[in-house]
């Protein structure tokens, strides 16, 4: 939000930039990256297109800031637990659980995988930091799934992994698209019947 100490004729509107990107976090993850106009960034953060463009250089340079700030909280909430938990299964469990249960609280889905759908394919530089959120996703199931499997060499760790991050990104579409609590746990039930399997001697 704009702090309503400054708006002296001639100087640029002040705001703060944390506030700011919280709040424009919300709006590209409700209503999408490209249907977010500046013009609606004016109208709900209540400064002016230049102020944000002295401040972030561009429309994608803050969305940089918004992602930054984004995964950071990912990391913090679901792939830091994951991947220190002492035991996989119970890791992967619940970061499952979380996952789910964040999912079905709005059903807006992670803004990560719904700009890897709408928006990597024909922009390059959101490609990129998607991917790189991926591979993040990837590297936490990856170490949880180690765990599990014991002596399975790397081949089975590599292919369960890759059926996790399968089930991850399609556990965040399914909310997208509309599916109820109900279905995500059912959902879940089945990957973590899966993983519970990988344990049994």
């Amino acid at each position: 939000m704009p702090s309503p100490a400054v708006s002296r004729i001639g100087r640029p509107r002040q705001f703060d930039v944390d506030e700011l990107v919280a709040t424009t976090l919300q709006l590209f993850w409700s209503n999408g990256y490209r249907n977010t106009s500046t013009r609606d960034l004016e109208g709900a953060l209540g400064v002016t297109q230049s102020s944000l463009y002295h401040a972030f250089g561009s429309k994608a340079g803050l969305l940089d800031a918004v992602l930054d700030r984004y995964q950071e909280a990912v990391d913090t909430s679901l792939l830091e637990p994951l991947r220190d938990a002492p035991d996989g299964s119970a890791g992967l469990a619940t970061f499952l659980r979380g996952l789910g249960t964040w999912m079905a609280a709005d059903g807006r889905g992670c803004l990560m995988v719904n700009l890897m759908v709408d928006e990597a394919p024909t922009n390059t530089a959101i490609a990129t930091r998607t991917a790189a959120h991926r591979e993040r996703l990837r590297a936490a199931l990856r170490v949880a799934v180690e765990k599990v499997s014991g002596s399975g060499g790397t081949e089975t760790v590599d292919r369960r992994t890759d059926l996790l991050l399968a089930a991850t990104l399609g556990l965040n579409l399914a909310a997208r698209a509309g599916a109820s609590a109900t279905e995500l746990a059912r959902i879940i039930a089945g990957v973590d019947a899966e993983v519970a399997s990988w344990s049994t001697p």
